[in-house]
């Protein structure tokens, strides 16, 4: 299973409800206020940002990485494995 990690970068603000929800089912772990990882099968980059990108406003931008290998600092009580 592979390792995403999806960070992003909103301007403006608004109502991110619906991104939220999407991060939830994936059950994506927040590391950082932007940064969040989840592990998803049988998909790539592309797909993800796809799935990811009804969530945004136009200003909004975003990235997605595939992870292979990682390791956290500063991140009390986080490990790579709880993901």
């Amino acid at each position: 299973m592979a390792l995403y990690f999806l960070h992003y970068s909103i301007p403006k603000g608004g109502d991110y409800s619906n991104l939220e929800g999407a991060l939830a089912e994936a059950n994506a772990k927040q590391l950082l206020p932007t940064l969040w990882c989840f592990r998803r099968d049988g998909t790539n980059c592309n797909a993800i940002r796809d799935i990811f990108a009804d969530h945004f406003q136009t200003d909004d931008r975003f990235f997605v990485s595939e992870v292979a290998n990682w390791s956290v600092c500063g991140l009390s009580g986080f490990s790579p494995f709880d993901v």
